[in-house]
């Protein structure tokens, strides 16, 4: 996916949800979790086409009123209380109990080909700071902010860290946990110029076998 086009479609979503979502004074973990798996949505070749010709408001107002999404919560350690780590889970672990889907569509709607969530996979999980609503995908997504997310936290300045930029990649791979989450593998795979189809940490939901571009 164009980076450019993907910035560009970021501007107009938040230019018409951003009144709503300051107003509130919090963040809606799930409203971003929906604007990012419609930014990594394929337009549709159904028979709407006439209707829905391009991704548009329209396509998106179906993401935030049609469908809802059972979001988990994942344990974390090491990370500041303003970060929040989201998984829209489709498989549970091996032993357990079949699950019900996280996905729930409104069956009232004629344009359920629009809107479905690709589910090749375990689970998508995505970080949020609740303070500053930004919000990174490190698993499932067609892209990965790991990186990003490390950016932020190495020049993070917080009031009860003494110390600014004393986070290397050796003491966050050690210190630092989220159930589920490799990022060792993030890390490396990210790093990798070649072979990432070795790396399972970045595969996406997309295909059983597709593998993530990296940024």
């Amino acid at each position: 996916m164009n980076k450019f086009l993907n910035k560009a479609m970021l501007a107009i979503i938040f230019s018409f949800f951003a009144n709503t979502i300051f107003a509130q004074h919090t963040t809606d973990g799930k409203f971003l979790f929906k604007m990012w798996l419609f930014l990594e949505h394929d337009n549709s070749l159904s028979k709407y086409s006439t209707t829905f010709p391009v991704k548009d408001s329209s396509v998106f107002n179906l993401f935030i009123t049609k469908i809802d999404l059972k979001l988990d919560t994942l344990k974390s350690i090491g990370f500041p209380n303003k970060y929040i780590f989201l998984a829209l889970t489709f498989n549970k672990a091996k032993g357990t109990e079949t699950q019900e889907s996280p996905v729930f569509y409104e069956k009232k709607t004629s344009y359920l080909e629009y809107i479905d969530i690709p589910s090749f996979c375990s689970r998508y999980v995505l970080c949020i700071n609740k303070l500053t609503g930004t919000s990174f995908r490190l698993q499932g997504f067609t892209g990965n902010d790991f990186n990003n997310l490390f950016s932020e936290l190495v020049n993070r300045d917080d009031t009860q860290f003494s110390t600014k930029n004393n986070i290397t990649i050796k003491s966050f791979l050690k210190k630092y946990y989220v159930e589920g989450i490799d990022f060792k593998c993030i890390y490396e795979g990210l790093k990798s110029n070649n072979n990432l189809r070795k790396y399972s940490c970045l595969s996406s939901c997309k295909k059983s076998n597709q593998v993530i571009w990296t940024q």
